[in-house]
């Protein structure tokens, strides 16, 4: 039986929800790693299990390749993203971010199932575009957009950790100089992630031990 799949090229190819159904499931089964193979390939190339049995052990390898080579991929950040039709802007002035804006920002980040409500509080739809700058709708609360923000590619998610890591990483950058930390070592780490780019995999890692830090920081 031929059997017909996408396989994502690129991170913008994978929806937010598809993501975090992985990683709920990656969380309780994070040293069965044949079962986490299986369940990226149902997940992210949208098989079911019956027709992924009946791939060739060949091609399974390939498509395993293929989705390590999308996911090791970098994740820029980008300020705006299209979907079904509505522009979508980040929140452009952080410096004055309210109240409570920021408390579910840090909420949501820290919980899997909750990072589409996230998603709705950093991007909103845009009201107003003249060259550089632009204007988003006021923030009411994240279920306004969250539905909508499940099928946000996730490379615009990723990118978004990105922003806040290395702004995180700046300020805690200053606080080792100007303290003489004898954990300064950190600095050479963060030296090679700027050189060379940060990988998903990798930076999502890092991101679990330093993202709660970094947001504290920009209050």
């Amino acid at each position: 039986m031929k059997i017909k799949f996408n396989i994502p090229e690129t991170l913008a190819d994978v929806s937010l929800q598809d993501y975090q159904k992985y990683l709920k499931i990656a969380e309780k089964e994070k040293d069965n790693t044949d079962f986490l193979n299986l369940k990226s390939v149902e997940i992210f190339c949208s098989l079911k299990i019956n027709d992924l049995r009946a791939i060739q052990a060949k091609d399974y390898d390939e498509i395993l390749n293929d989705l390590s080579v999308a996911f090791e991929s970098k994740t820029p950040f980008k300020q705006h993203f299209s979907l079904n039709g509505v522009k979508y802007g980040f929140i452009p002035d952080l410096e004055n971010i309210s109240l409570g804006e920021y408390i579910d920002l840090e909420t949501y980040l820290q919980d899997v199932d909750s990072y589409h409500k996230a998603m709705a509080v950093m991007y909103r739809p845009v009201t107003f575009e003249k060259n550089e700058t632009y204007l988003i709708e006021e923030y009411e609360t994240s279920d306004k957009y969250a539905a909508q923000m499940k099928r946000a590619p996730l490379d615009i998610y990723l990118g978004s950790q990105v922003f806040f890591y290395n702004l995180g990483r700046e300020l805690a950058k200053h606080i080792l100089l100007s303290s003489d930390n004898p954990e300064g070592m950190d600095l050479e780490l963060m030296k090679i992630l700027e050189e060379n780019g940060v990988g998903t995999v990798a930076f999502m890692h890092l991101l679990e031990g330093n993202f709660g830090d970094s947001m504290l920081s920009l209050n």
